[in-house]
């Protein structure tokens, strides 16, 4: 394990993260998934390096691929500044898609697909056989394939009503974690309406490009897919975005596959996920009617109580996270006045504290 992991100097957030990241590489959760994700953030704000190790790395153990992510850009420049230092010339867009990660083995010893969740090791994973098995394409031979799995958006209203739901099924994420992790309360019927969109698959391949062909000619739907050269990559970006499905950016990678990348703690640099226009983090603005602080093992943070404010999707949000009280008192936030959050993921959402280079206002 690197040296400056064991930094004896850590902050209590440090130290926490390092300890949450342990625990899940053990396949225990000893803080949600939304409360690491904001410390998380928060720790990379005040730059700590401790969050550019991997779970599997923090945990003593070897780099698990499992474990990495796509590095986000947010500016044409950082695009560009990326696609020089590749030194490549020929590159994929393709639709990130804003749904649960599942991966699936189709074995023939074991009668068809096997699917789980991600996760940092086997131990930790979530079965999504069950859910899965009734739209993945049948196959004859072995292989693997890993894509994003979601509920469209207009069965939604089909699912709160007939599951007397009236508060779950807001989004297609969420309404696809709740079918795939228990698909014994749904019916076979219903459990058809999820849709897979395959991305990555073990079956041999030189380019992205014929990853994303061979997937196709097996039945599988993929992401919508372009392949760039830089002279024409903004307008190929700009027709990627028009999307009928849940997206939260567009990736930008290498397309040769012998392409060797770097690995730098939960990235690597033969992609990025693209972040611009209709992606950009937007501003939303509410009135604050509470302020709450609340312990979080040997810490306290601050969440801010607003009026229930409506998202575009449906979802109305009532918290915010302020991270700590010194946030709250260098902008002096009092109940009644009115403030500016991002909304992260899903019912996560932040207080808005510092400027970003891109970001819109909804």
């Amino acid at each position: 394990m690197p040296e400056n992991i064991k930094d004896p100097v850590r902050t209590e957030d440090e130290l926490l993260y390092i300890e949450a990241s342990k625990a899940y590489n053990e396949g225990e959760d000893i803080i949600s998934d939304a409360k690491f994700n904001l410390l998380e953030e928060k720790l990379r704000k005040e730059g700590s390096t401790v969050v550019n190790y991997t779970h599997d790395q923090l945990a003593e153990g070897d780099l698990d691929e499992e474990t990495l992510s796509i590095f986000p850009v947010y500016t044409w420049e950082d695009v560009y500044a990326w696609i020089w230092s590749t030194k490549e010339e020929d590159f994929i867009l393709s639709q990130k898609v804003d749904g649960v990660n599942a991966k699936a083995f189709n074995s023939q010893d074991a009668g068809g697909w096997q699917a789980r969740s991600r996760a940092r090791d086997g131990r930790s994973a979530f079965d999504y056989t069950e859910a899965l098995r009734h739209i993945l394409p049948t196959q004859s031979e072995n292989f693997g394939v890993v894509g994003e799995v979601f509920l469209p958006e207009e069965y939604l209203p089909y699912f709160r009503e007939k599951y007397d739901k009236p508060d779950k099924f807001k989004l297609p994420r969420s309404a696809a974690i709740m079918l795939l992790r228990r698909p014994q309360d749904y019916t076979v019927e219903d459990l058809k309406l999820l849709q897979f969109r395959a991305f990555s698959t073990t079956l041999p391949s030189t380019t992205k490009q014929e990853e994303f062909e061979i997937l196709r000619q097996r039945g599988f739907s993929t992401p919508d897919f372009l392949e760039t050269l830089e002279s024409n990559i903004t307008e190929n970006y700009q027709r990627l975005e028009a999307a009928t499905i849940p997206l939260d950016g567009i990736v930008l990678e290498v397309n040769r596959k012998s392409f060797v990348p770097e690995v730098k703690g939960k990235y690597q640099s033969s992609q990025v996920a693209v972040k611009i226009g209709s992606y950009a983090d937007k501003k939303h603005e509410a009135i604050v009617v509470d302020i709450h602080i609340e312990p979080a093992r040997g810490n306290f943070g601050v969440v801010l109580q607003i009026e229930p404010y409506v998202m575009p999707d449906g979802a109305t949000i009532t918290r915010v996270n302020a991270f700590n009280i010194g946030i709250v008192m260098r902008k002096d936030i009092k109940k009644g006045d009115k403030i500016k959050f991002y909304r992260k993921a899903n019912g996560m959402t932040v207080l808005v504290y510092g400027e970003k280079k891109s970001e819109t206002v909804a």
